[in-house]
């Protein structure tokens, strides 16, 4: 066969912006550690803390599971954000800009058109699907995104749905005091602009943005990503909703800073993809993909030479079976 031309690399610009990035020492709550990302030239600090509800639609005309209407008063929407929808909970394949009404293409995580009742609501917060579900988004694996999901969330005592709605409703309190608390100590840092988390010493994600503001946006839904992803790696247990460990921040951790550093690295290794997906274009027109041979993945998203949203993921194992 004809050997292939190599893919262009990123833009210069891209590759300057991700060079110059600078990875904290790690805050470790309970069983997650936060790597928060820095860009030295940037002056700007994280904008005030917004409250904000998780994103939702409305299905559309004709109604398919792969799409969906939101109403929005702007923003993105983040790869592997969760959408409530009448018919069942959607995850997006993309990050992108939203309109104040537009048609979002989506994976539906569950797909009920004659169901006789309106769903209870899953989502108190914004949130993502774990790491591996994203990973799976990055790499198109065989096994789709919305089936990793389910199979974390696999119970025998209880529907997927119903275990996400407890876990999300019993860590929601949670969420909103972890993130008040760690502005508290990153607040007054100028150019903040990313954030990484590792279960354990196991790295799981980096998601870097092209802007502070970006950051203060995406914060809420990455801090209760993290959050959610350690609860899923245990059976839920009702007798167990309330956490006894210590909810102390350790700051200056460096357990598992090298590898949120490899992370970043990999990301400037990212060449051009040949597919932009549907619905991506809103700000974004160019899409960069890597791969490394350990199963680590990343995603660099463009405006022109500019760099929108990077996203690193590195592989993880799946659901365990003792009980937190």
């Amino acid at each position: 066969p004809k050997p292939q031309a190599p893919q262009p690399p990123l833009p210069q610009a891209a590759q300057d912006h991700l060079a110059r990035l600078q990875i904290s020492g790690g805050l470790r709550y309970r069983g997650v550690t936060f790597f928060f990302v820095r860009d030295p030239s940037e002056r700007r600090r994280l904008g005030s803390a917004r409250t904000s509800g998780a994103l939702s639609g409305i299905e559309p005309r004709p109604r398919v599971p792969e799409a969906i209407v939101v109403r929005s008063r702007g923003g993105h929407v983040l790869l592997g954000e969760l959408i409530e929808a009448p018919f069942g909970p959607r995850v997006a394949p993309t990050t992108r800009r939203l309109l104040a009404r537009g048609t979002l293409p989506v994976e539906a995580l569950r797909y009920e058109p004659l169901a006789t009742s309106r769903p209870k609501p899953l989502f108190k917060g914004p949130v993502l699907v774990p790491s591996a579900a994203r990973l799976a988004q990055l790499t198109r694996a065989k096994e789709s995104a919305v089936a990793v999901l389910l199979r974390l969330l696999d119970d025998p005592r209880l529907d997927a749905l119903d275990r996400l709605r407890l876990e999300l409703g019993e860590l929601e309190a949670e969420a909103l005091d972890l993130e008040r608390r760690l502005r508290g100590v990153i607040g007054s840092t100028r150019g903040i602009c990313g954030v990484g988390y590792s279960l354990g010493a196991q790295p799981r994600s980096l998601d870097v943005f092209g802007s502070v503001a970006l950051l203060t946006e995406s914060l809420p839904k990455l801090l209760r990503t993290a959050l959610l992803e350690e609860r899923l790696g245990k059976p839920y247990d009702r007798d167990a909703a309330v956490d006894p460990r210590s909810t102390a921040i350790e700051r200056g951790v460096e357990e598992g800073q090298k590898e949120q550093r490899e992370l970043l690295n990999l990301l400037a290794t990212a060449t051009q993809a040949d597919l932009v997906p549907a619905g991506t274009l809103r700000k974004i027109d160019g899409r960069f993909e890597t791969r490394a041979k350990d199963g680590r993945a990343g995603l660099v998203l463009c405006q022109g030479d500019e760099l929108v949203h990077a996203l690193g993921v590195s592989p993880s194992g799946g659901a365990a079976t003792a009980k937190r």
